[in-house]
């Protein structure tokens, strides 16, 4: 489970950071939104697993 979530965010993370160079942004916006989807995402995966068990 620890290996999904990490997978999950650091997807979220390196899409981010791919889109912030590729608009050449100072922000890094893409970064910052792909993070925050990233750690909700394995948030929602770790619920849906744990609710599944009970």
């Amino acid at each position: 489970m620890a290996f999904s979530m990490a997978t999950i965010i650091l997807i979220g993370v390196l899409g981010g950071r791919e889109l912030d160079s590729k608009f050449e942004n100072k922000t890094p916006w893409y970064t910052m939104v792909g993070s925050l989807l990233g750690v909700s995402l394995a948030l929602y995966y770790v619920i849906k697993d744990l609710s599944k068990n009970r």
